[in-house]
């Protein structure tokens, strides 16, 4: 986008999909055609280097206007970046917002009427510039906004109990949940059933056995960096191939390994006043879920020795009741002086 506002209104276009789902097909295509035909209509320009499209973001969390390509565009609109009169063309309301009509009042029509920004609806058409309050389409834009909103909140009602079905499933008949799954297992979609890589357990038992022998992680990724045959494969978040002390620390304490599945859920928090939508963990593990390719027994002493080597006190202990002893009056803790081995009373003292 430019660096300085310009004088020729242009004509924007906003595309968001909630899911994979539906971006497949030719429904992106199809938009962005429909907002050429309108820009042409109008005889102002289409502004193509800006074809706003947010991916897999939330318009009920309102994901895709805090950190999607709308957001930027709302920091642009404010920082006078986009021309005034220029018009921002959505297919149809919740695909601007499902927040419900006063959060989308607040953190979206607003910052664009504010800054002489149109709102332009395809489905139905329908343009919301500033001032439209006193029309009584205004109504209908607020009635449209808290159902789209409504709706998203009996969707997601549904889904969530569609999920306490199939994590009682999973509990009764161990069936699958979904197809994500550690590295070293597949979903057989055919049998419905979790599939073990026989090299990358034989693997992974590798890194269990070396480990109780004391090698630690660093020495552990070199050797199987030069020796394994089987690596993690990359994804979104292992940008390479390759064994690494973090990923080896990971599965020294993933319970996967015994077979064993931890349900989660998104969740909404609140951190400083601001929602924030986190994976957490939901109801009981599930033993025997995965196939276990590690013995329990031998998982259970590599977290002793973990557990050992983390924290404590190291060297020579001149006061058992360092770190526990607290000063009531500052809450400092106490320390030791050593005065010499011929004093019969230790002074001590807090800070």
């Amino acid at each position: 986008m430019a660096n300085r506002r310009s004088a020729t209104p242009r004509v924007y276009s906003y595309i968001r999909f909630s899911t994979t789902e539906q971006a497949l097909g030719d429904s992106e295509r199809r938009q962005l055609q429909a907002v050429r035909q309108f820009a042409k209509r109008q005889s102002m320009p289409f502004d193509e280097s800006l074809r706003m499209t947010d991916r897999g973001l939330s318009g009920y969390h309102g994901a895709h206007r805090k950190k999607g390509v709308l957001g930027q565009f709302l920091k642009d609109v404010t920082a006078g970046l986009v021309p005034k009169g220029s018009i921002l063309v959505v297919e149809n309301l919740d695909r601007l917002s499902r927040e419900g009509a006063l959060k989308a009042l607040r953190s979206i029509l607003f910052e664009l009427w504010d800054n002489e920004i149109v709102l332009q609806t395809l489905s139905p058409e329908e343009s919301y510039a500033q001032g439209c309050d006193n029309d009584p389409k205004f109504l209908g834009l607020l009635l449209y906004l808290q159902r789209a909103q409504n709706e998203s909140a009996t969707k997601s009602e549904r889904i969530t109990r569609a999920w306490e079905q199939k994590r009682k499933l999973a509990f009764e008949s161990k069936t699958p949940l979904t197809g994500r799954a550690p590295a070293w297992l597949t979903l057989d979609k055919a049998k419905n059933q979790y599939i073990v890589d026989p090299q990358a357990a034989t693997v992974i038992q590798l890194i269990f056995d070396l480990s109780l022998q004391g090698i630690g992680k660093e020495r552990l990724a070199k050797k199987l960096n030069a020796e394994a045959l089987w690596f993690p494969p990359k994804n979104a978040k292992r940008k390479s191939e390759g064994w690494r002390a973090s990923y080896i620390a990971k599965i020294l304490t993933n319970r996967a390994v015994i077979g064993e599945y931890q349900p989660h859920a998104r969740q909404e928090s609140r951190n400083a006043g601001a929602v924030v939508v986190k994976r957490l963990p939901i109801g009981d593990p599930i033993p025997g879920y995965f196939d276990a390719i590690v013995n329990p027994d031998t998982f259970a002493a590599v977290q002793l020795m973990r557990h050992k080597g983390k924290g404590g006190m190291t060297g020579k202990a001149s006061n058992l009741f360092a770190g526990f002893v607290k000063c009531a009056y500052c809450g400092g803790s106490m320390h030791f002086q050593d005065k010499g081995k011929c004093r019969a009373f230790q002074k001590s003292s807090f800070s």
